[in-house]
């Protein structure tokens, strides 16, 4: 039998049932991290707490985000990427679970320790999703459902904060966790199920002239500046605009926000055009303008439209980063993806407490340091003479990095 053109071919459903199932996952597992945001003050008047003290949870969760992802790099050398991707998934489910209880009992230490076990677990998620997709996905679909994944990993800054404060007002805040627990366990038993993610990375000690190569400035250097201020500048965005009180209603200003991230399917026609590094560039540029213009309007559609550009200019770049990465050859890939996602949540855990430090000095100055800092990165990127295409070694930097 012979499938019309209109049919989809087995590879096309395939592609597409993976990539919704990971965007789903993405939303639920990434969005931990911002779904803590709108709940702080009623966290911390339920267990007790200064809203600065609470919003270190936030914090906490990042960090061990990041050191999460050395840890599971570390285990990929000794099993498959689906069993650690199915396992974190079912560890996230049961830190949630963990923390809806201490939630209830009213145990700050508990509650802290249960933010600290979910960011290890989520750390599951991000690396071996994108293998997951390459390998799941076939060349012609590839860049669409990277976009779409990229598209679903920054909607779950806006989506997160939404759906946690829509259940936190409905029910209590106990129940976001607990939620969050209940939808992870089918989502882990159908990833186990899949049959992709099943490598695991070469048992070898990274050289330290590869290491040099991947930090050196004239070669990646300036690339993972940008990368650590890349997130932090979402989180730190989203916390002065919670703190205010320029936005009357939150769940509207975040729910208009979510269209944004469809700038990474714009971003994914630009990269087979233009330079990476242009596109990189262009998206901070385009955060950065809409930080400024959220900082100088107090209210109304200006600010709405500050938000859309603050959000759709991280999601014009971030599918670039992603593409620089995804072109590395293999003995560089893994190491520079594990590099790529600890720096870029090392930089998410700074993003709340550099909130809370600099609302005093008001939105529009707190917003307008972020705008610099990503022109500072938009230009560290777009001075790279010759953006790289594919990272071959080159002996002329490991001898400058010595």
């Amino acid at each position: 039998m012979t499938l019309s053109p209109a049919t989809p071919a087995p590879d096309s459903l395939r592609s597409y049932g993976v990539t919704i199932l990971l965007m789903v996952a993405a939303i639920l597992v990434v969005g931990q991290l911002y779904a803590y945001l709108p709940l702080t003050n009623p966290i911390a008047e339920r267990l007790g707490l200064s809203a600065s003290e609470a919003g270190l949870a936030t914090t906490l969760f990042a960090l061990c985000q990041a050191i999460g992802f050395l840890v599971f790099g570390y285990l990929n050398q000794y099993w498959r990427s689906r069993t650690l991707f199915a396992a974190g998934i079912a560890g996230l489910a049961a830190a949630s679970l963990l923390t809806a209880l201490a939630l209830t009992l009213g145990f700050g230490w508990g509650f802290m320790a249960g933010r600290a076990l979910q960011g290890m677990t989520a750390a599951a998620f991000p690396p071996f999703a994108i293998t997951m997709l390459i390998e799941a996905t076939s060349e012609r679909h590839r860049p669409t459902a990277i976009g779409l994944l990229s598209a679903a990993l920054l909607m779950s800054a806006p989506l997160g904060q939404l759906m946690a404060s829509m259940t936190a007002d409905t029910w209590s805040v106990a129940v976001v966790f607990l939620g969050v627990s209940v939808l992870l366990v089918p989502i882990a038993l159908c990833l186990w199920q899949l049959p992709f993610g099943t490598a695991k990375t070469p048992q070898s000690t990274p050289e330290s002239s590869s290491i040099k190569r991947l930090l050196h400035w004239r070669a990646l250097g300036r690339f993972y500046v940008a990368v650590f201020v890349l997130l932090m500048g979402v989180v730190f965005y989203y916390a002065v605009i919670s703190s205010g009180e320029s936005v009357t209603n939150l769940q509207w200003f975040r729910l208009l926000g979510s269209p944004a991230v469809l700038m990474t399917l714009v971003s994914g026609a630009l990269l087979s055009r233009v330079a990476t590094n242009f596109v990189q560039t262009a998206g901070l540029i385009l955060a950065a303008s809409g930080a400024l213009l959220s900082g100088f309007v107090a209210q109304g559609s200006g600010l709405y439209i500050g938000h859309w550009l603050t959000l759709g200019g991280i999601a014009l770049a971030t599918p670039a980063f992603l593409h620089f990465l995804g072109e590395q050859p293999m003995v560089y890939r893994q190491r520079a993806i594990t590099l790529y996602t600890f720096i870029l949540f090392c930089g998410a855990s700074l993003g709340a407490p550099l909130a809370q430090a600099s609302i005093t000095w008001g939105k529009s100055t707190a917003l307008s340091c972020m705008a610099g800092i990503y022109v500072i990165a938009a230009l560290l990127l777009a001075s790279y003479r010759h953006w790289p295409a594919n990272f071959e070694p080159n002996k002329s930097i490991d001898n400058q990095a010595t």
